[in-house]
C-alpha cells in the first residue's frame, strides 16, 4: 500500500489499543517522531566524495511516472526545514522508497542526497538492500560507511532504526557476526525488522527466526511486534512460495493473529499483504481467499468512513489482483459510496488518505476512467487545505500513487500538478 500506515488507521488504533487490552508503542517508540530530530545531516557526499550506483541502471520507464516521482519529491523539498523537517525529511524518504519500488535507483540517490537528518541513512540502507538484491553488492562498503556517518549523533528509536538498515544489510551480504554485532540492543520492532531478511546466505535460520519472532509476538499480544514480526513472515511467504509445507507454516500462523483481538483494520493490511505475496506468484485463488477474507473483515461491525473507504480500496484491490472483477467493482463501488456518505464527517486532513487507495483499486482492476475521478477527488481534497505543509504531504502521496499504480495524467492534469506544485508556500 502507499503509506506504511494510513494515518486514520493510526487514530482509529489508538482509540482502541485499551479497549483490546494491547500495548501500544512507547514514548521511544518508531511511531513517534515528534521529539527532537537528531542525526548528524553533514553533507556526507561532501566528506567522503562523489556518489555512485555502479552497474545498477533506472530501468526504462513511463516518462510521465519519472515527472510524478519528482514532482513528488519537489514538493516537501519545498518545506522550510526549520520548523518542518521532520515532515520534510519523512515525505523525502518515502519518495526515495518509490523510486526503488519502480527501478529508478539513480534517482532514488539524487533524492537522498537531499535528506537533511537521520532519514537519509534508512535511505542509504533501503537502496543497499535494492543494490544487493540487484547485483551489485559491492557498493555496500561505501553506503554503509555513509549510513554510519549520518548516524553519529541520533539516539533512541532513530539510533535503533538506522543500526537495524544497517544490521539487515549486512545479514544479506552474508556478514552474520558483523551482523548480529550491529543489531546488539536493537529492540521490539526493529529487531524484527533484522530478522526477515530473506535473501542472506542461511535462509532456514533466518526462517526460524522469523517464525520464532511472530510466535513471541502472539503470546506477548504486543501490537508493534506483530505488525513488524508479520510482516517480515510475509516477506518469506512471497519469496520461499514454491515451498509448500512453508507456505502452510505461515498461512496457519496468519491465521492465528488474525484471530487476536486486534484492531480490525491492522488484520485487513496483513490479509492484504498476504494477498499481494500470493499474487505476485501467480496465485489467484489464494489471492482471492485472502482478499474474501479481508472484506469479510471490513463487513462485521460499523466503522467511521476514514477508516471503511481505505480499507476497501485495498480489499478492492486485491480482489482485482485475483481476477474477480466482479467482485473488486462491487468493493471498489461499496467504498465511494462509503466516503460520500460518510464525507461531512471526515475531516479534511483524512480525506485525500480515504480516497488514494481506491484509486489504485479502479487502477488494478484496468478502470483508469473512474480511477482518474478519484485522484482528481482526492487533489482537489489535498489543496483544500490553507496551509502548504498539509497539501504537499497529500500531493506527493498521490504523485507516488499515480507513478507506481502507473496512472497516465493527460496534459492538462500534469499541467496543473506541476502549477500546484510551483504554488505551494507561506503559510506553510
Amino acid at each position: 500500500m502507499l503509506r506504511s500506515k494510513i494515518q486514520a488507521i493510526v487514530v482509529f488504533t489508538l482509540s482502541v489499543w485499551v479497549s483490546c487490552g494491547i500495548s501500544g508503542p512507547s514514548l521511544t517508540s518508531g511511531a513517534q517522531d515528534t521529539e527532537f530530530d537528531n542525526g548528524d545531516p553533514a553533507n556526507d557526499a561532501t566528506v567522503l566524495g562523489p556518489l555512485g550506483t555502479g552497474t545498477l541502471k533506472d530501468l526504462p520507464i513511463n516518462p510521465i511516472h519519472v515527472e510524478l516521482l519528482d514532482l513528488a519529491f519537489q514538493a516537501p523539498s519545498l518545506m522550510p526545514r526549520n520548523p518542518h523537517i521532520k515532515n520534510r525529511c519523512r515525505a523525502q524518504e518515502r519518495v526515495v522508497g518509490f523510486a526503488l519500488e519502480l527501478g529508478q535507483p539513480s534517482r532514488a540517490i539524487r533524492y537522498t542526497t537531499e535528506i537533511d537528518n537521520w532519514r537519509r541513512a534508512l535511505a542509504y540502507t533501503d537502496f543497499l538492500e535494492y543494490a544487493i538484491r540487484h547485483g551489485a553488492p559491492e557498493l555496500a562498503p561505501e553506503y554503509l560507511r555513509r549510513a554510519r556517518l549520518v548516524s553519529e549523533g541520533a539516539e533512541d528509536w532513530r539510533l535503533e532504526r538506522i543500526l537495524a538498515g544497517i544490521a539487515r544489510v549486512q545479514l544479506m551480504l552474508g556478514d552474520i557476526e558483523q551482523s548480529q554485532e550491529t543489531g546488539e540492543g536493537v529492540t521490539g520492532s526493529d529487531r524484527g525488522a533484522i530478522n526477515a531478511v530473506v535473501s542472506g546466505p542461511d535462509d532456514a535460520k533466518a526462517y526460524a527466526r522469523q517464525l520464532a519472532l511472530v510466535d513471541a509476538a502472539i503470546e506477548a499480544s504486543d501490537f508493534e511486534l506483530i505488525r513488524s514480526s508479520v510482516k517480515g513472515i510475509t516477506e518469506f511467504y512471497e519469496s520461499t512460495y514454491s515451498d509448500l509445507d512453508r507456505r502452510t507454516e505461515i498461512e496457519g500462523r496468519i491465521q492465528r493473529v488474525v484471530g487476536l483481538k486486534l484492531p480490525e483494520p491492522v488484520k485487513v493490511e496483513v490479509l492484504v499483504g498476504m494477498g499481494e505475496a500470493a499474487a505476485a506468484n501467480g496465485d489467484l485463488q489464494k489471492t482471492g481467499q485472502f482478499a474474501d477474507q479481508a472484506f469479510e473483515i471490513t463487513q462485521a461491525i460499523g466503522y467511521r468512513a476514514e477508516i471503511l473507504v481505505p480499507m476497501l480500496g485495498d480489499v478492492g484491490r486485491i480482489t482485482a489482483l485475483a481476477g474477480n472483477k466482479g467482485a473488486a467493482e462491487e468493493r471498489l463501488a461499496a467504498g465511494l459510496e462509503a466516503y460520500e456518505r460518510g464525507k461531512p464527517t471526515i475531516m479534511g486532513i483524512f480525506r485525500t488518505e480515504a480516497l488514494e487507495p481506491v484509486a489504485r483499486g479502479y487502477m488494478a482492476l484496468g478502470d483508469s476512467s473512474t480511477a482518474e475521478t478519484v485522484y482528481l477527488s482526492a487533489l482537489n481534497e489535498a489543496i483544500d487545505n490553507p496551509n502548504s505543509r498539509p497539501r504537499a504531504e497529500d500531493f506527493s502521496a498521490l504523485c507516488c500513487s499515480m507513478a507506481v499504480s502507473r496512472f497516465e495524467p493527460d496534459a492538462d492534469l500534469m499541467e496543473r500538478l506541476r502549477t500546484i506544485c510551483r504554488e505551494l508556500g507561506d503559510p506553510w
